[in-house]
């Protein structure tokens, strides 16, 4: 009976489990087993979505020639206009393309993880940029990169498989700058400028990691309070010239928009250039804002008048519009039988260089337009 007892005592013992402590983890090894078939399978889906008909390598270079809680965008850019030129940008808005690339992954597709995009000086009125591609589909918001020093960055990050460029097909990529109010931050007479784009990503085949910045000269930009969005001339095409004292010789209809309601848009210096037959000759001439009460005196030069330091019952736009005049004294030497005059605001400047339209916000004051030249031409007097 004894013997029986040790017997069936070491048949349990050999065949029983020890049980497994709740704290008792996986295996080191086990655990980077299953990391790894995670990866692969991932890689899988990439593969069956572009399919290789041969190994590859990840491509060395782009060819480029050039989210977070706020409520997003709709899905397509609603702004007709994808030039890329230097413009005023109004805060408190979504203003023109900063800057736009094209990329072109040569040896295999490309896993987008990270678009982000460098100022050349950290800027202070832009709350986030509005990415697109070329189809002017919304890809996301990039957003303020607090982990680069400078405070330049903002960057925009995929995750895996959501922006795939297949191989050897190319893909535009373009950002808008959404400005922070003047309460929020915004900052008049900001210049903005973007320093290169830079983008990172996985190639789906290789699964090697992808580095590529861009630096190129972008157009630089400026901020303000409110701005012009159209110079036009107020008068007929063409007209017949008009001889005599206090004639007026040009209209310009000058239309703009502000951010808030406690600016003014407000011309402070027009240059005029004058284009005329030998025989004509102008003087006495001076600058008169459509409902002013006064005239303000301007310097004739030899082709141009040059009206400086505008008071402001002259030059504030208000709401929406308003037309400035010139008028001067026009006299005829009668040597040439079809005279001629025509007056144009010819110059529109940029950031760097003095234009012929002077301007201001009530803050910043401004130099340039960003509008083609010459800017506008007046009525031609013949």
């Amino acid at each position: 009976m004894v013997r029986f007892l040790i017997l069936l005592l070491t048949f349990l013992t050999a065949f029983s489990v020890p049980p497994l402590h709740a704290t008792q983890s996986l295996p080191v090894s086990r655990v980077a087993h299953m990391q790894q078939r995670r990866e692969q399978r991932r890689r899988a889906r990439l593969a069956r979505r572009f399919p290789s008909s041969s190994s590859s390598s990840l491509p060395t270079v782009l060819t480029v020639p050039t989210l977070s809680t706020i409520p997003a965008p709709p899905s397509t850019d609603p702004l007709p206009a994808t030039d890329v030129r230097a413009a005023i940008l109004l805060l408190g808005t979504t203003m023109p393309i900063l800057g736009s690339i094209r990329i072109f992954p040569h040896e295999e597709p490309l896993d987008v993880r990270r678009i982000s995009v460098d100022f050349l000086v950290a800027p202070l009125s832009v709350d986030s940029l509005l990415v697109y591609d070329g189809d002017r589909r919304f890809l996301g918001r990039a957003m303020f990169d607090a982990s680069v020093s400078g405070n330049r960055r903002f960057t925009l990050r995929f995750a895996n498989g959501t922006f795939v460029i297949p191989q050897r097909e190319e893909r535009s990529v373009y950002v808008r700058a959404l400005l922070k109010e003047r309460d929020a931050g915004g900052v008049s007479g900001e210049e903005l400028r973007v320093y290169e784009f830079r983008i990172e990503g996985d190639g789906v085949w290789s699964n090697a990691e992808y580095v590529k910045p861009l630096t190129e000269t972008f157009p630089t930009f400026q901020t303000a309070r409110a701005r012009f969005t159209s110079i036009a001339n107020a008068d007929a095409l063409t007209g017949p010239i008009s001889l005599g004292p206090s004639q007026r010789i040009a209209s310009f209809r000058f239309t703009g928009e502000r951010s808030d309601g406690s600016t003014e848009l407000r011309v402070t210096s027009l240059t005029f250039q004058v284009s005329a037959s030998s025989d004509i000759t102008l003087s006495n001439a001076v600058v008169r804002g459509r409902d002013a009460v006064e005239d303000y005196g301007c310097t004739v030069g030899s082709t141009t008048i040059t009206c400086s330091d505008i008071p402001a019952s002259h030059g504030v736009i208000g709401d929406s519009s308003r037309v400035i005049e010139l008028y001067a004294d026009v006299m005829s030497t009668g040597t040439v039988s079809s005279p001629i005059l025509q007056i144009t605001l010819n110059n529109p400047g940029t950031v760097d260089t003095v234009g012929h339209i002077t301007w201001t916000d009530g803050t910043t004051t401004f130099t340039w337009v960003p509008f083609e030249q010459p800017v506008v031409r007046g009525i031609r007097w013949k």
